[in-house]
């Protein structure tokens, strides 16, 4: 999933650039550190993991552990920016999990969300009812800046990551936004809405599913090349 307000364009930042390179990451302890404090305010995970939830921090850390051993034990992977305040972590085609991986998956989310467990429990639901007829394709699953980091250029290198893959694996890439203007920040580097919006029960809050295809890889990834170099030029 990708949060509000990660995929930054050119205009919208009124701080320095920061480099925009991204390279893999294998510490999970850094990757689970990261996306815990950029998601800890998301509609999504407001929803899932309701503010007055006992303990809400430990829960949603260990939540977002839960997701990132299951990306890499699966083959997944992951990259972090340069400055250490962004990551992203996808999984690869043709390494799907099983039945019993999904399973365990499950029985890890519910016991780290302890009294929120049924509705992180209906999030993971929502989340794997993934449109169908979907082509081969990396699945870029979480993507996050800390707050305060926000602005600077940091997910056009994390993008790139994910998109660098994609090319090496000659698949699409495909991705839940959590909010309308992150969908359409994609849709500048050639992504499309690809399904339906998948709303949360609360009928509000929802997980927009979008594509670029495996065609549009090197395209996109000249686009982002593209605005990196302008956020570069900008005077400081």
């Amino acid at each position: 999933m990708h949060p509000t307000d990660q995929l930054v364009s050119p205009r919208d930042a009124d701080t320095a650039y920061t480099s925009a390179v991204a390279r893999p990451c294998h510490d999970r302890e850094e990757i689970v550190r990261i996306l815990t404090a950029a998601f800890t305010d998301d509609p999504v995970y407001h929803w899932a993991l309701p503010l007055d939830v006992p303990e809400r921090d430990r829960r949603l850390r260990a939540c977002m552990r839960a997701e990132v051993d299951f990306a890499l034990d699966h083959d997944g992977g992951a990259a972090v920016s340069a400055d250490r305040t962004g990551v992203t972590l996808w999984q690869s085609p043709d390494t799907a999990p099983g039945p019993t991986a999904h399973e365990e998956f499950r029985e890890r989310i519910a016991a780290a969300a302890g009294p929120a467990g049924e509705r992180c429990l209906e999030l993971a639901r929502i989340e794997s009812a993934h449109p169908a007829d979907l082509p081969r394709h990396v699945y870029s699953g979480f993507t996050g800046v800390l707050p305060g980091a926000q602005g600077k250029g940091t997910s056009l290198g994390l993008a790139m990551a994910v998109l660098s893959h994609c090319r090496d694996q000659n698949a699409a890439m495909f991705a839940l936004a959590t909010c309308a203007r992150n969908a359409a920040l994609w849709a500048r580097y050639g992504a499309h809405q690809c399904g339906e919006t998948m709303l949360l029960p609360d009928g509000r809050t929802g997980l927009i599913p979008i594509l670029i295809a495996a065609d549009r890889i090197e395209e996109s990834l000249a686009q982002l090349r593209d605005f990196a170099a302008q956020r570069a030029a900008e005077p400081r």
